[in-house]
């Protein structure tokens, strides 16, 4: 293993760093989407418990792995934290009538604050080791720290959730890389890490996020003619838009109104709303009857 104090060393430690931020950020939009929006903060409290994890390991001083596997580690760990994360959801309106949904979302929380687990463990172990030499090490590691969420949102913007974790796991690969001492597992790591980008990119249908089928957008979809028109996402909301003819929001008309429909289409943020969209101008007669109604 190479000195931590080391250009590629620091390096790899400020990739590691970047890339536990990202899987955090990356988090924090799973559960909004796939959930809901107060689950999100449940990713901050995994972070803080599986880089405490981490810290202890390091003071109990009874395994020193090399930094390189600790890296690997952690993006073995978030790959599986997505797929778990991804296909065994947790149902939280089932937990009144399934206890079983209480060991899910256990195993859930597990596969989530795992990968946090290894970085900390790395980052502890790196700046331990540095000793009076701690300069390079920590300043890599808090710039790191900045990037990954940067590099998050604009992979989410990009790409989604599965964008946003592919790109958490190849920053793991790449710390890996920089971390290794031989040519040979450096080619292979960095292999690896660009075929994750580029899976990221263009996700297959297996790895697209699924989200709970209690969300409005989930349960829109299940009409006969509903469509899927439209999906945007931005780095802090994904917008979708569905096409259906069963889709009518016209808060305030009376049940008795006898007039004609407006065609509507509504749009989710998050897989909430639906918020409509009508077709309609402004000057159209319709749309002061409607106002007067």
């Amino acid at each position: 293993m190479r000195a931590v104090h080391c250009p590629a060393a620091s390096l790899g430690l400020g990739l590691l760093a970047a890339g536990s931020l990202a899987f955090e950020i990356a988090l924090t939009r799973l559960f909004a989407v796939q959930q809901f929006h107060h689950f999100a903060f449940i990713a901050i409290s995994l972070a803080v418990m599986g880089i405490a994890a981490g810290g202890v390991l390091v003071a109990w001083g009874r395994l020193r792995p090399s930094l390189a596997w600790l890296a690997a580690f952690f993006s073995l760990a978030t790959a599986l934290g997505y797929l778990t994360l991804n296909l065994l959801p947790f149902d939280s309106y089932a937990v009144a009538w399934d206890r079983r949904q209480i060991v899910i979302l256990l195993i859930d929380f597990l596969a989530a604050g795992l990968p946090f687990l290894f970085a900390g463990w790395a980052v502890a172990q790196a700046l331990a080791a540095a000793g009076e030499r701690v300069r390079l090490p920590y300043a890599a590691n808090l710039i790191g720290s900045a990037l990954g969420p940067a590099l998050a949102l604009a992979a989410h913007a990009l790409h989604g959730v599965a964008g946003a974790m592919a790109l958490a796991l190849a920053l793991g690969l790449l710390a890996a890389a920089a971390f290794a001492s031989s040519r040979w597992p450096r080619a292979v790591l960095a292999g690896l890490a660009l075929s994750v980008l580029w899976l990221g990119a263009s996700p297959p249908d297996t790895l697209a996020l699924r989200i709970s089928p209690y969300k409005p957008l989930a349960q829109a979809l299940l009409a006969p003619d509903a469509r899927l028109a439209l999906t945007r996402r931005s780095p802090a909301r994904r917008l979708d838009v569905v096409e259906s003819s069963s889709l009518h929001q016209l808060p305030g008309l009376s049940l008795n109104a006898r007039l004609p429909m407006p065609p509507q289409v509504g749009a989710y943020l998050d897989g909430d709303g639906p918020y409509p969209i009508t077709s309609l101008e402004a000057r159209d007669p319709l749309a002061s009857e409607l106002a007067l109604r």
